[in-house]
């Protein structure tokens, strides 16, 4: 895991068992294991196996592991640092990511962290100014402090050093179907709305597709696609097939 996410790129087997430097049989218990859980997804071509990380709320554990050894094993310098300035943090900032020169070799001159949080200004950059004015000048390294938006690709550019509390991310797929619960209620409640039918049906296409590796251009396309795998024709079949691909996607 530590190795595929370090680059987050699709990998044969084979060349992560030489960069691991692992025994063969280890790896694939290994790979077999995380494609079973979830963890990994594995892609057959021809006889090469590839293997690429899912990067979802759990998988998500395994880097913040990763990233606390790795912060325990950081300069006792940069540690302090760290400490000070992710002790005066806003609730607004939910993870501090350390990233830069300081954290590839032991010569540097600042350190880069980077605040994220989907609500961040400037004002909340300005009230960190005098805990890095004080750490500036007492302990003569500059801090340079940043900020983005709350999301996976942000993470992934250095070592996560602060989590305020458990952040649930939400991908596209997750996103239709719980618009087609939110749907299939309204139907529910009101079977003889046909809209809530319609839209229903719609987002499952869109979870199936995905679920397939597909992305229609239109409405139309999804639905083609779903309807010659499902024929729904009413809102039992359609909280069936919807049990059958939640399952799919949360398994």
């Amino acid at each position: 895991m530590e190795n595929l996410f370090f680059s987050r790129a699709e990998k044969s087997i084979e060349k992560i068992i030489v960069e691991t430097k692992t025994g063969r049989n280890s790896s694939f218990d290994a790979i077999n294991w995380l494609e079973k859980n979830g963890f990994v997804k594995v892609r057959k071509i021809g006889n090469q196996r590839l293997v690429s990380p899912i990067i979802d709320n759990y998988s998500l554990q395994f880097k913040y592991y990763f990233d606390s050894v790795t912060f325990k094993t950081l300069d006792p310098f940069i540690k302090l640092i760290i400490k000070l300035i992710t002790s005066n943090l806003s609730k607004k900032i939910k993870f501090v990511v350390f990233f830069g020169s300081a954290l590839k070799r032991n010569n540097f001159s600042d350190i880069d962290l980077l605040l994220l949080g989907n609500e961040i200004t400037n004002k909340d950059i300005l009230a960190l100014f005098p805990i890095r004015d004080r750490i500036e000048r007492i302990y003569g390294v500059i801090l340079n402090i940043h900020k983005a938006e709350l999301n996976t690709t942000n993470l992934f550019k250095g070592v996560v050093v602060y989590q305020q509390s458990y952040i649930s991310f939400m991908g596209e797929i997750e996103k239709q179907y719980f618009e087609y619960i939110d749907w299939c209620y309204e139907l529910i409640k009101n079977p003889s709305e046909p809209i809530a039918f319609k839209n229903s049906l719609l987002n499952l296409a869109y979870c199936y597709n995905y679920l397939n590796n597909l992305f229609p251009e239109t409405k139309l396309d999804a639905l083609e696609y779903f309807n010659k795998k499902f024929k729904v024709k009413n809102l039992d079949e359609l909280k069936k097939i919807g049990v059958e691909i939640g399952k799919e996607i949360f398994k």
